[in-house]
């Protein structure tokens, strides 16, 4: 150390002038000796720190000036990034800000390492007398440079999987001084998306708990380890098995997130990441929700959050947590016995009348169906059109009737395929275009269960008779025929709705029906990332015209309908998320009234409860694909809890800052529009994932390098990336990928390449955009 002393003693000579320069001496002998001795150590024996310091001061600065600031920094700065900025230059670690640091850093990755670990090491080596702080700084500044780094995929994976960055991580949250700069490390890596990464970090969720339950003051500390937790733990769900350990301490978890947002002056980051939290957990395993009861009345008081994003997010936990229960039981039901259909008829035979319409039709398709048989050489044209006029009227029978193969199906097959057949050739004969043909054809697809080729046949029967609502409803009610996008469900069943061309009385309750349904779950659907924009502009709108329909289908239909339950239920559920923030307690007394009076019979006895229960679980295999009790129980928690958990948290969810959104008389678009709004959006790819795949992470965006990008179609982060040539948004590693990915991706770079029309799209990946087609 003596030649250290005289070391400075010369520098202050050389800086008396330098009034900073000379305030920095005098507070110099309160850094450690321990962090004078490392930096010393490091000036003496590391080349490329004292030729940085020789190169960067360009004769204009003494390099002994700069290594007293570099020391000021290390010993007595509270800024971790300060010293950060220093080490970088110092060390002359590539600006990983920059394409070409950022090339530097992949080639010389480890040398970099190298060096940073060696500094590292030091600082954890047996300690001199006195504090530790810079010791603490120092160790921090090396980490924050590999976080740097990690905002790179690949980098990002290199330094988790292949060193043990976040074992030093985590160790450091111990360390006072630099423990909110490791939480922040955390919270970066759980931003990246990157799902392997996000177990890694989830597998310390204890340790983590460690560190940040005995510093609950701390509130920046705090809020920022919500978020980690938030977003690791919710990875460990896309596991075949997920990790024992996590589950077990996601109780834990969930009880200390709550205590944050507790906290006097806490933020809406906790709060949200909290409530983001339920929403992912809840639907995979439920059991740690509905183990909280402070939990549940946290999510049953956000229904009147300003924030029309948290209202939607609470309420898909709270039909998550209440209808997981139920899923094993419904994969269990065989919807081909002949059992479910005896099991329908009775309970509707004895609960509900309106059934009885519908049970109706099967005296006539079994009347029919033996007129067929005992003149099978005839032609049956006739019968067709009266066979067609049946299913316009109770579709519904025939489905359930071939769907579970009760005695006589084969006869009613046989007949379907006879009379469209016949009604096809007189058709043929006279040269014209008769509905009755498609609408018997599609029915016997849908009865079988082949609702890809209904769906197929149902859209080119559309292009000859773009007016009959019977294919809107099954486009609405068998899906697309290339997946089961929501929004196209819910386009077709709009459609429908403004069609006359034989629209009779089940059609109508049917295509309302599906349309509220799945309107709802689109909403529900735009808590899962979407632009802001998007979600802002058209929420209300799309809101708006389902509570409208729900309204219809309330007044049309018969008092004794046997959907009447599930669309009352459904129907406040959207009313909540519309309007929630709004409601008084007399409004919520007199939704409870309203939800209660279809729903009481069923629900004061738990027997008849659970038997309706399995009836709508058999109904869902056979009829619409989605379980009408699912949203129940959700509404009866909300409804029910709503005054208790009001005083509980009103306080909190009351003072969460609502974001702005334009109503629906400020959009762009009306109830008239919403039809066209709707084929605007669907571009060929799955509506969930539009935005995923055509979008481009905010994160990694300012580093302007394609390898900082997973593949578009097979996610690969470990690969070199080229553009797709046309729309400039889209990421392949190869050929292949981009030709499997043309197919959802065509509409939408088409659309982008209209103001480049000059441009040539020949060659391979990065001179073609299209190469899939």
């Amino acid at each position: 150390m003596r030649s250290l002393s005289g070391r400075l003693a010369r520098t202050s000579l050389d800086l008396d002038s330098d009034p900073e320069a000379t305030t920095e001496l005098v507070e110099l002998e309160r850094v450690p000796s321990r962090a004078l001795l490392i930096l010393y150590r490091l000036l003496l024996t590391g080349t490329t720190m004292l030729d940085a310091l020789t190169t960067r001061t360009r004769g204009r600065q003494p390099k002994d000036k700069v290594f007293v600031k570099l020391l000021f920094s290390a010993g007595l700065s509270p800024n971790t990034d300060r010293l950060t900025q220093e080490v970088t230059r110092a060390l002359c670690i590539p600006d990983c800000d920059t394409s070409r640091g950022l090339k530097k850093c992949h080639e010389s990755f480890e040398t970099i390492r190298a060096t940073l670990d060696k500094v590292f090491a030091q600082t954890q080596e047996e300690p001199a007398p006195g504090p530790l702080v810079a010791c603490d700084h120092l160790a921090g500044a090396i980490l924050l440079i590999y976080a740097r780094m990690a905002q790179d995929n690949i980098l990002c994976r290199r330094l988790v999987f292949d060193t043990p960055f976040l074992d030093k991580v985590v160790a450091l949250l111990s360390s006072p001084v630099v423990r909110q700069g490791m939480v922040m490390i955390l919270s970066k890596l759980c931003h990246q998306r990157d799902s392997e990464v996000l177990r890694a970090v989830a597998r310390f969720t204890s340790t983590l708990l460690d560190y940040a339950e005995p510093h609950m003051a701390r509130l920046p500390f705090v809020e920022r380890t919500v978020c980690v937790l938030s977003h690791a733990t919710t990875s460990i769900y896309r596991e075949p098995v997920p990790d024992p350990e996590v589950i077990a301490a996601l109780p834990r978890a969930i009880q200390f997130m709550l205590s944050v947002v507790r906290l006097p002056g806490s933020t809406s980051l906790s709060f949200d990441h909290l409530i983001m939290f339920c929403h992912e957990t809840a639907p995979r395993c439920p059991a740690p929700l509905l183990a909280n009861p402070d939990c549940l009345d946290l999510l049953v008081a956000c229904a009147r959050c300003p924030d029309i994003c948290t209202r939607i997010c609470s309420e898909r936990a709270l039909i998550g947590a209440f209808i997981a229960p139920h899923l094993d039981k419904q994969r269990q039901i065989e919807p081909t016995r002949e059992e479910t259909r005896t099991l329908l008829q009775d309970y509707y035979r004895e609960n509900e009348p309106f059934v009885l319409k519908l049970l109706d039709g099967e005296a006539k398709l079994s009347a029919l169906a033996k007129e067929y048989k005992a003149n099978p050489d005839c032609s049956h044209s006739g019968l067709g059109q009266e066979l067609a006029s049946l299913v316009l009227h109770h579709e519904e029978t025939i489905r359930i009737w071939i769907g579970c193969r009760v005695e006589g199906a084969e006869d009613v097959r046989e007949m379907l395929r006879g009379c469209e057949k016949a009604v096809r050739i007189a058709a043929d004969e006279t040269n014209g275009l008769d509905v009755t043909s498609d609408i018997l054809r599609i029915s016997l697809l849908a009865s079988e269960g082949d609702r890809y080729e209904a769906s197929h046949y149902a859209l080119e029967a559309l292009k000859r008779h773009p007016s009959v609502p019977f294919f809107y409803f099954i486009l609405a009610s068998c899906g697309c025929g290339i997946g089961d996008d929501v929004v196209t469900r819910v386009l077709y069943a709009e459609k429908g709705l403004q069609c006359d061309d034989g629209m009779t009385e089940y059609l109508q309750l049917a295509l309302l029906y599906i349309h509220l349904y799945y309107a709802h779950l689109l909403v529900s659907q735009m808590a899962d990332g979407f632009p802001a924009d998007f979600r802002l502009k058209e929420v209300n709108v799309l809101m708006e015209t389902a509570s409208a329909n729900a309204h219809t289908w309330s007044r049309i239909a018969p008092v004794d309908h046997f959907q009447r339950p599930l669309l009352t239920t459904v129907g406040i559920l959207i009313d909540l998320l519309r309007d929630g923030h709004t409601w008084t307690d007399e409004i919520f007394q007199a939704s409870r009234l309203r939800f209660c009076s279809p729903w009481r019979k069923l629900m004061n006895f738990q027997e008849t409860r659970t038997f309706y229960t399995q009836v709508c679980d058999t109904a869902r295999c056979t009829r619409t694909g989605f379980n009408p009790m699912e949203h129940t129980f959700a509404l009866d928690k909300i409804l029910d809890r709503m005054s208790i958990a009001w005083d509980t948290w009103g306080s909190t969810v009351s003072c969460q800052p609502p974001k702005p959104y334009t109503t629906a008389a400020e959009s762009d678009h009306s109830e008239v529009d919403i039809v066209a709004w709707f084929e605007k959006l669907n571009t060929g790819t799955c509506f969930s994932r539009m935005f995923e795949l055509q979008g481009i992470d905010p994160g990694v965006k300012r580093f302007g390098d394609a390898n900082l990008h997973t593949c578009s179609y097979c996610n690969n982060g470990n690969a070199a990336l080229k553009k797709c040539a046309g729309c400039q948004q889209t990421r392949y590693c190869n050929n292949v990928c981009q030709k499997n990915h043309w197919r959802s991706h065509r509409e939408a770079c088409k659309a982008s390449r209209i103001d480049k029309e000059d441009q040539k799209t020949e060659g391979g990946v990065e001179g073609q955009g299209d190469s899939g087609r």
